[in-house]
C-alpha cells in the first residue's frame, strides 16, 4: 500500500487554503458601523483647512476613531501623519490635538533627519442640522531642539465623512 506522509508544509498549505476559503465565505455587504453613523464625529473624513497668517486652504484627511485617537494627512513630503488625541467636552464640542513629526525631504543627505514636529490643537462643534463640524485651531511648529518657530492659527471644517462605495 502506498501511503503518503503528511508533512507540517502539508498542514500550513491546508490551513492556508481553509482560511482563504473561510474569508471569501464571510465577504458580505454589511452596513456601515453604527459609530460613523451623522451625527457623531466617528470616521474617516474630507476636510479643508483654512490658515490665517499663510492666507491659505488646504485639504487634510482625518480620522477619529472611537477610542479616542485621531489620526490626520496632508500627504505633504517631509511630514510624518499625525497622530493625536479627540474627546467630547461637556457641551459637546470635540478637542483634539495631534503632533505631526517633521523630517528633511527625501532629496538631502542622509534623508529622513527629525527637523522638529508641528502640533495643532483646537475644537470642533457640530454645524447646525448638517453631518460637518468646523472650529477654530491653532498650530505651533518647532526645531528638532523644541525652539518654537512659527504659530498659526485657522479653520478647520469636515466637510464630506468618508463612505463606503460599491464596487460596481
Amino acid at each position: 500500500m502506498n501511503q503518503k506522509t503528511i508533512t507540517r508544509r502539508d498542514l500550513v498549505k491546508f490551513a492556508g487554503v481553509a482560511g482563504v476559503l473561510l474569508l471569501l465565505a464571510g465577504c458580505v455587504p454589511v452596513a456601515a458601523m453604527p459609530t460613523s453613523a451623522e451625527g457623531t464625529i466617528v470616521g474617516s473624513w474630507m476636510t479643508e483647512c483654512t490658515a490665517d497668517i499663510q492666507q491659505a486652504q488646504f485639504p487634510v484627511l482625518f480620522t477619529f476613531n472611537t477610542e479616542g485617537s485621531l489620526l490626520a494627512s496632508t500627504g505633504t513630503p517631509g511630514q510624518s501623519i499625525g497622530q493625536g488625541t479627540w474627546a467630547r467636552g461637556r457641551s459637546g464640542e470635540i478637542g483634539y490635538t495631534f503632533v505631526v513629526l517633521l523630517s528633511d525631504p527625501a532629496w538631502l543627505q542622509p534623508p529622513g533627519r527629525n527637523v522638529g514636529k508641528f502640533v495643532m490643537v483646537g475644537t470642533l462643534q457640530r454645524d447646525a442640522g448638517k453631518d460637518t463640524w468646523s472650529g477654530p485651531f491653532k498650530t505651533t511648529v518647532s526645531d528638532a531642539s523644541g525652539q518654537v518657530f512659527f504659530n498659526e492659527t485657522g479653520t478647520l471644517k469636515l466637510t464630506e465623512r468618508i463612505a463606503v462605495e460599491p464596487l460596481n
